[in-house]
Order: structure tokens, then sequence, then C-alpha cells
């Protein structure tokens, strides 16, 4: 467990990065509206193959459709950022740690 000025350094410390990634996020879709139409259809595609797959007499081919449609979803989001001289990871959230992602706990638990 971590002292609590620690925990509220890191709770501080995600705030912020959350805070600047929504502003960036906001911002960057407001200039490129055709990104925040395919994080839509991604949510929309993610959510269709929940629903889908329980019906679905070929589950394989069902999700495979869907991760088809993914990938070509996540490869014209990439070239949009491109094409506007952003880099691919441009809207990812800015933590100050990238390994711990701003908790102060490593994914093993470390």
């Amino acid at each position: 467990m971590l002292p609590k000025e620690l925990t509220s350094y890191y709770a501080a410390a995600r705030a912020r990065a959350l805070s600047a990634y929504e502003a960036k996020r906001r911002e960057t879709y407001a200039a490129i509206p055709r990104l925040a139409e395919i994080e839509r259809e991604r949510q929309e595609k993610a959510f269709s193959l929940a629903i889908n797959l329980r019906s679905a007499e070929d589950k394989a081919a069902c999700r495979q459709s869907v991760d088809d449609a993914l990938e070509r979803l996540a490869r014209e989001y990439a070239r949009l950022l491109a094409d506007h001289g952003l880099a691919p990871d441009y809207l990812e959230i800015p933590y100050e740690c990238a390994r711990c992602h701003d908790t102060g706990c490593l994914p093993d638990g470390a």
C-alpha cells in the first residue's frame, strides 16, 4: 500500500494527464472530425461483436469480420493523424510515468 502522500500525488498526476488528454482530444476531433467518427465506429463494432457472438453460428468468422473492420479503422485513424502531421501516439494519455500510468504500481504488482 502506498503512503497517503504518494497516493495523492499519483491521483493528481493521473487527473492532470486525463485533463490534458481530453483537451487535446476535443481540439483534435474538432479539427479532424473523421477521427471522432472512427472512434464511434470502433465502439459500435466492439459492442456489436459482443451482441452478435451470442447468436452467431460461426463465431470465428463473426470475430474475424469485426477484427478486420477494426483494423481498417485503426489504419485510417493512423493515416489521418499522419496526414495532419501528428505522431501515432499523439492522442494517447500523457502519463508522467509510462510504466505505471501514474498509479504508483507496475502491472506485475511491484
